[in-house]
């Protein structure tokens, strides 16, 4: 089992505040969304986990050292988001990652007094080109309450991961969980791609190449910092999203590297 550690800095407790957190999705437009979030609005650095009992990668970010699990928030704004760079799990710790990793967030989002989680994701086209729509996923009870945004609700589909376990527990606990997915073509290009490689007519070098060309997909990163910031009741400057894609793709194109080893499963970035 993963042995995992919260440190955390002072953030004062206001009852309301919202906590953003990426779904580990192909096009990494979550968490470009959240990278943008963090650099736009000034959020600073209040905790970060720790991984105890193994050797982790270091990440150095414009001259500085980051641990790969980081928060981030602003007391003014009553908002906190989670900033996941890639790391390494055996296959065989994966499910006990995220349910510890969720578990240490949950409280840390409880004593914080934290009220809504929101999930951003990305998913197909339901239609032959995409609508720019941003779909939700939440509670019956909520449904109403998140219509005004203009949100569509989502009919179906699955969710999992660290996302997956963190929305069970706002199920059982006094917690707003809030799933949002934009879609996206990248998406729907990831797919096309893993189909043509299990049918042995298209190489994973060949793919991944194809990939470096798009990903991050900036159109639903935008379209998620929109519906956050719908939410949030902020004016936010979409037009500087592509300055954080430029810094984001370097510790994506690092990410690739990994994944091309396959010796583990990656199984976040951010």
């Amino acid at each position: 089992m993963v042995e995992l550690k919260l440190v955390e800095t002072f953030f004062k407790k206001k009852p309301g505040g919202f906590f953003v957190i990426p779904e580990s999705e192909p096009t990494f437009s979550a968490a470009l969304a959240t990278d943008f979030l963090i650099e736009y609005l000034g959020l600073k650095e209040i905790g970060y986990i720790k991984i105890l009992d193994r050797p982790l990668t270091i990440y150095v970010v414009d001259g500085s050292f980051k641990h790969a699990l980081r928060i981030f928030g602003r007391e003014d704004l009553n908002l906190a988001v989670l900033r996941l760079y890639h790391v390494d799990v055996p296959k065989g710790e994966i499910g006990s990652f995220y349910a510890h990793l969720s578990r240490i967030l949950m409280e840390w989002i409880e004593r914080s007094e934290i009220e809504t989680l929101l999930v951003l994701g990305t998913m197909y086209p339901v239609e032959e080109k995409e609508s720019g729509d941003v779909w939700i996923a939440t509670e019956d009870w909520l449904r109403e309450k998140y219509s005004k945004y203009g949100f569509k609700p989502l009919p179906s589909t699955t969710i999992s991961g660290l996302a997956a376990n963190m929305l069970e527990e706002c199920l059982v606990k006094r917690i707003d969980g809030i799933y949002l997915a934009a879609e996206s073509e990248v998406y729907r290009l990831v797919s096309e791609l893993g189909k043509k490689i299990s049918e042995g007519t298209l190489k994973q070098s060949q793919a991944f190449e194809y990939l470096g060309r798009v990903i991050p997909d900036v159109r639903a990163a935008t379209l998620l910092v929109e519906a956050v910031s719908k939410i949030l009741g902020l004016k936010v400057d979409v037009k500087k999203l592509m300055e954080v894609r430029d810094s984001y793709n370097r510790l994506y194109m690092q990410v690739m590297e990994k994944i091309r080893a396959a010796r583990t499963v990656p199984v976040f970035v951010g």
